[in-house]
């Protein structure tokens, strides 16, 4: 399809869609950048959505613990459970990106952004060891409908994604900025 016929809007809580060429498929794409990172997801199968964290810790907090109760209304006691459990303040921060990154991947999966009241949603990792794949139980019941992968980028980034279909990472394709070049990453 040539660019010149690529109409891309947005939704009522600003999703982006798109809006020509009209397909019959049920296309739907997502995409988050951080940095020097830009992932850009999409299916022929059903909702996605994808968000990039950086784990470097916002500025002006005072402790960790601070920062955290700012933002106690985002996350089930069960989630703060896994977050806190971590043996350092890097490792606690870190599993507090992970897990806002899935609820970020989630909530533009769903098209709702921040009107879907993030306290609904409780991930777990499907393997507590492995941290890689994760299930969101919504309002206290597992919604099976839903994929949720969320990796490690390099050593400051991680991407989830959130997904209707199986998740393949054969197919998927990153790419990281370099000055004005997309470079893909292996």
């Amino acid at each position: 399809v040539p660019n010149d016929k690529i109409k891309i809007g947005r939704t009522e809580y600003n999703k982006p869609e798109l809006v020509e060429p009209a397909s019959n498929q049920n296309f739907d794409f997502n995409i988050s950048h951080h940095g020097e990172w830009v992932v850009l997801v999409w299916s022929i199968q059903g909702s996605i959505g994808v968000d990039v964290m950086d784990y470097k810790m916002p500025q002006r907090i005072d402790s960790l613990e601070s920062y955290f109760d700012t933002m106690k209304s985002s996350f089930t006691s069960d989630e703060w459970t896994t977050i806190r459990k971590q043996s350092t303040d890097e490792n606690k921060f870190k599993e507090f990106c992970r897990h806002w990154s899935l609820k970020e991947s989630y909530i533009k999966a769903i098209g709702l952004g921040m009107h879907f009241k993030l306290q609904r949603a409780s991930f777990q990792y499907v393997d507590p060891e492995m941290h890689r794949n994760a299930k969101v139980l919504i309002d206290g019941t597992e919604d099976t409908k839903w994929r949720f992968s969320v990796e490690d980028l390099d050593e400051q980034h991680c991407v989830s994604i959130a997904t209707q279909m199986e998740i393949n990472k054969d197919k998927w394709q990153v790419f990281r900025i370099r000055g004005t070049a997309l470079m893909p990453i292996p």
